[in-house]
């Protein structure tokens, strides 16, 4: 969590989120714990595994069916495992609707641009927008998985800064990350480090008065 912005300085003119774990839960712990109940697996073992294997699916390297072999042979799952689409492209996902809710006021009310910069493979995002519309929420969409880089990599915060078409230090990027929020902070962008998704709603409270 970041300190609020000094007196007198301006809120931010646009928002750059991540998804995962500030408008939907943590994606990648409900899945294994998922993975965990269906298989009998050590829940700690399932996310080693996801950790080793899923970079390269959110960057788009791999596809959901690589993704798949390649996790469900790692973690010496029951072949096929046919549940595995049925986990991570429904069950697991969910939303948070307060956080949602904030961010509409932030567009609505206050008329500041909504942008996702997220760690996500496209068939994640897709399946997520299916289930809650949150392309909807949105003024823009960068992806991991369509780009074929993923935060902190420079990339895709040099593309957001072009998109948003103001400073750096006019944006506010949110993140549960810090490696994610260093790398924005070496393009000038200031961070808000969202270790509890509850917080999020207070923490812009802070930062746009009359929100």
């Amino acid at each position: 969590m970041t300190a609020p912005s000094p007196p007198g300085r301006a809120p931010p003119e646009a928002i750059l989120t991540e998804v995962n774990g500030v408008l939907v839960r943590e994606i990648w712990t409900r899945f294994a714990e998922a993975l965990a109940r269906e298989s009998g697996t050590d829940p700690r073992h399932l996310l080693t595994v996801l950790g080793a294997r899923r970079r390269a699916f959110e960057r788009g390297a791999e596809d959901l069916a690589t993704f798949h072999r390649a996790v469900v042979l790692a973690a010496d799952l029951p072949t096929p495992f046919d549940r595995f689409h049925d986990l991570l492209l429904g069950e697991v996902l969910e939303e948070i609707p307060e956080n949602r809710a904030v961010l509409a006021r932030v567009r609505g009310e206050l008329g500041v641009p909504v942008r996702a910069v997220a760690n996500l493979p496209a068939p994640i995002f897709d399946a997520l927008d299916d289930a809650f519309g949150l392309a909807g929420d949105l003024d823009g969409v960068l992806l991991s998985g369509r780009e074929g880089v993923a935060k902190p990599n420079a990339q895709l915060y040099i593309q957001a800064i072009d998109d948003a078409a103001l400073p750096p230090t006019r944006l506010l990027a949110i993140d549960p990350d810090p490696e994610n929020l260093a790398g924005a902070a070496e393009w000038g962008i200031p961070g808000l480090l969202l270790t509890d998704p509850a917080t999020l709603p207070g923490e812009l409270a802070r930062r746009f008065p009359g929100l």
